[in-house]
């Protein structure tokens, strides 16, 4: 008995051995490789999970864009079609209609019509002076208009506006004429503004320092507008060989010259009204150089 309990411990034991060996090389990885299946079937359906929520929140982002996007668009549209309508109401004026011409071919500028002086003194002209947020009359907008009237020698009227050039006033112009963005916000635009100044121009020679300068943002804004144009031009650069003491042409050395104080320079109806007593203070000289000449013929 003892030698058969001895055999059957001896089968048990290399049974269990067997059943040990059996888990440890079959089922353990088995196991192992269905927990890895899993574990990647979870990894990969939770990769899935994070790229339908990515692709999820992109489509989102996509959509809220073009939203936006259109949301802007529609408003830009609706402040275009404002724009538009604000501009047609000025242009519909009876003072604007008076001044409509049909569209030009031509919107460059690029000349002016300088009168001979003999022409502007001391008949009736009209100085003006602007003032802009920079130098290029094609890129950049008109911030106030000043200009005065003279008629047999006297300043009779003045004209004067502020002008929104709806858009940002850059520093460096403001540092010139120390017009700030308060001061033109809400006033009203050029087109609003320039039937009214070419109504008080009217017929006259406008003279301005510089006409190349001035001359030139009017023509293009009247050009822009589809508005007649000022007819001449008169530059007082051209009077300077009457001032032989003034080191340049520049028009503060030039009122300087002539003893003509300016209180707001760089300001446009300072600037008209100090031009005009120059104009007016040249004529004498002028005369008296065409007397020496007739003189000595």
């Amino acid at each position: 008995m003892d030698l058969i309990k001895s055999i059957l411990n001896g089968y048990l034991i290399g049974g269990i051995i067997a059943v040990v060996i059996f888990i440890a090389v079959v089922i353990v990885p088995i196991i192992r490789r269905r927990r890895a299946a899993a574990a990647q079937a979870q990894a990969e359906q939770e990769r899935r999970r994070r790229l339908e929520e990515e692709k999820r929140k992109m489509e989102e982002a996509q959509q809220r864009r073009a939203r936006e996007e259109a949301a802007r668009k529609r408003a830009k549209e609706e402040q275009e079609a404002k724009d538009q309508a604000r501009i047609d109401a000025a242009l519909s004026t009876p003072t604007a209609l008076k001044f409509k011409v049909p569209p030009r071919l031509d919107a460059s500028a690029k000349t002016l019509t300088v009168t001979q002086f003999k022409k502007v003194i001391p008949d009736c002209f009209v100085v003006v002076d602007l003032e802009t947020t920079g130098l290029s009359y094609t890129d950049d907008a008109i911030v106030e208009i000043g200009a005065v009237r003279v008629k047999n020698s006297q300043v009779t009227e003045t004209y004067h506006t502020m002008v929104d050039p709806r858009r940002i006033i850059p520093g460096e112009a403001t540092v010139v004429n120390g017009i700030t963005q308060p001061m033109v916000d809400g006033q009203p635009w050029l087109c609003e503004v320039l039937p009214d100044f070419l109504e008080f121009v009217g017929d006259d020679v406008l003279v301005a320092h510089n006409a190349g300068f001035d001359g030139r943002f009017i023509l293009q804004a009247c050009l822009r507008y589809n508005l007649a144009i000022p007819s001449a031009f008169f530059d007082t650069m051209q009077l300077a060989r009457y001032w032989p003491e003034a080191a340049n042409k520049k028009q503060s050395t030039l009122l300087k010259a002539a003893g003509i104080e300016n209180d707001q320079a760089h300001r446009a109806l300072s600037d008209a009204k100090a031009l005009a007593k120059f104009v007016l203070a040249t004529y004498p000289r002028m005369t008296a150089r065409k007397k020496k000449e007739a003189d000595t013929k």
